[in-house]
């Protein structure tokens, strides 16, 4: 009796009605999300294949070297999605704190966001983005 109780005076203030809204909304976001997921992966291996079949020849070493010696077949990837909505001060802003990619390949999408460094010789160098 008591829950029938609860759940008719949260009906009638509308928070279990605009509950379910967002719910709904966010299982719908959610599968769109592992939709477009998925399909970047499938291209992100496909890319990595051809880097490390490119980076292995360059190195003078058969085409399947490298992708055999980060774990061939079992690689795992990672993607990791960091956004930054414009800022009117973009001097006092900070993103993600230092740190090291500990991947053997690291594939980074640029846009018109600066923000890569490299750490060389005890200095922080801005890595430039060459589009195309």
């Amino acid at each position: 009796m008591g829950q029938a109780l609860i759940w008719v005076g949260l009906s009638e203030n509308g928070a279990v009605i605009k509950a379910l809204k967002v719910l709904t909304r966010l299982f719908s976001w959610m599968s769109i999300f592992k939709e477009v997921s998925e399909e970047c992966a499938k291209y992100t291996r496909e890319v990595t294949d051809k880097l490390f079949t490119a980076l292995s020849l360059g190195l003078g070493l058969e085409g399947h070297a490298l992708k055999e010696g980060a774990g061939g077949e079992e690689i795992e990837y990672m993607l990791k999605i960091n956004y930054y909505p414009p800022c009117p001060r973009p001097d006092l802003t900070l993103g993600v704190a230092a740190h090291i990619d500990l991947s053997v390949l690291t594939i980074l999408v640029p846009d018109e966001v600066p923000g890569l460094q490299i750490f060389k010789d005890g200095n922080w160098f801005a890595a430039k983005h060459i589009p195309n």
